[in-house]
């Protein structure tokens, strides 16, 4: 961890073979940082120099699931009053980072937690439509946070009152496309043995028919993903894709599960 005199703020980040994107984050929320907690699951790459270049030392702790490692992270940033937890291909603009300033200065008691804005960047250029406006819960009062959802993408949680923050949240989330379909796919599987391990629904025949069509109407006609060009028309069919994948790999699960059942 490292301190500096400034808001009563720690940063929270979970790395893993980060380096293409930590220098960028840890630029962004240094000026505002008191603390900034790192955890990262054995880095081979040049995260953990890039992190000692700003005086952080990171917290190694083994990967089980994207839940557990944030809220590690989150944990050893509880020395501030507030906690903003950063994945480690987001960063924030200046914008964002006046209004954090803001609204920890006045320390509104009645409101816990602040969204705030993504907005997906790839292919060295911004994706206006796809994607968003994406709100997620990344800034939270210390004491009044908790992890819930689905895995891989547990999402932060307050009980309390919310607001949004204004300004951007830039997301360098996919190398290229190559990187998002891989991801994709590795994120399909991951959610469908998440479905299936709690017992939620899906791998019905609605989810396989109905819900890739919504979501290439979500994405591509409804956030308008289209005006993005060519890409945001590939991002737009991958999601679908995706969405396919998930539920077919759930079916095959259940399916497997019961063989076995029936055979013990």
């Amino acid at each position: 961890m490292t301190s500096q005199a400034t808001l009563d703020l720690g940063v929270s980040i979970t790395t893993f073979n980060s380096e293409r994107t930590i220098r960028r984050l840890l630029e962004s929320v240094r000026p505002i940082a008191r603390a900034i907690a790192v955890v990262d699951s054995g880095s081979t790459d040049a995260t953990i120099e890039i992190c000692r270049e700003f005086g952080i030392e990171p917290v190694h702790r083994v990967f089980d699931n994207h839940e557990h490692n944030k809220a590690a992270a989150n944990r050893l940033a509880e020395s501030c009053a507030w906690i903003l937890m950063m994945d480690s291909d987001e960063s924030i603009d200046g914008v964002l980072a006046d209004s954090i300033c803001r609204v920890l200065a006045r320390d509104d008691s009645h409101t816990d937690g602040f969204f705030v804005v993504r907005k997906l960047w790839m292919d060295n250029r911004w994706l206006h439509y796809f994607g968003y406006p994406d709100r997620v819960l990344r800034l939270v009062r210390r004491g009044h946070w908790r992890m819930d959802g689905l895995s891989p993408h547990e999402a932060l949680v307050v009980d309390g009152a919310t607001a949004v923050l204004g300004g951007t949240c830039r997301h360098d989330s996919y190398r290229d496309f190559a990187d998002a379909r891989a991801r994709t796919a590795r994120y399909a599987e991951i959610s469908a043995q998440s479905i299936v391990a709690r017992g939620r629904a899906g791998g019905g025949v609605i989810d396989l028919v109905v819900r890739p069509v919504a979501a290439l109407a979500k994405h591509a006609l409804l956030q308008r993903g289209i005006l993005d060009g060519l890409l945001g028309w590939r991002l737009s069919v991958l999601a679908a894709q995706g969405t396919f994948r998930k539920h077919l790999r759930v079916r095959q699960l259940r399916k497997a599960s019961t063989r076995s059942s029936a055979n013990t």
